[in-house]
């Protein structure tokens, strides 16, 4: 039986998607790609097929602390969501902050088939992230 795709469907997996990203759990994270046949960080990044591809991005998360994530979901239309972020973090490198577009498919069954990324970062020293411009 085929599931109508809502905003609170989208909404729950976006919320388990910023718990599992915050409390770095890298294979809770994977299994709301574990049907996704296409995920993709960035449209300058190869496009990932496999969990193991899938992965190789998520493992970045082990290195990151003082993770901040917000979602504001744009729209749902059949089963395809758009959802804008903000990102924040902190890692080896400094402090991090994102902006940016998920556009996610989703199947009959509510999974994850499909999420395209694109997003701007600033990056700088510890603290840059409280600024503003």
């Amino acid at each position: 039986m085929s599931k109508e795709i809502t905003r609170e469907i989208v909404l729950e997996w976006l919320v388990d998607l910023r718990k599992h990203w915050r409390s770095k759990d890298v294979d809770k994270a994977l299994s709301l790609f574990a049907h996704c046949t296409e995920y993709q960080e960035s449209p300058f990044r190869e496009v990932a097929s496999s969990t193991d591809d899938i992965r190789t991005f998520w493992s970045e998360i082990l290195a990151q602390r003082d993770i901040e994530v917000t979602y504001d979901l744009i729209s749902v239309c059949d089963r395809i969501a758009a959802v804008s972020y903000e990102a924040s973090y902190t890692d080896n490198d400094g402090c991090h902050q994102s902006s940016g577009i998920y556009i996610l498919k989703f199947d009959h069954n509510a999974n994850c088939v499909s999420f395209r990324q694109w997003f701007m970062v600033r990056s700088g020293e510890p603290g840059a992230s409280k600024r503003t411009t």
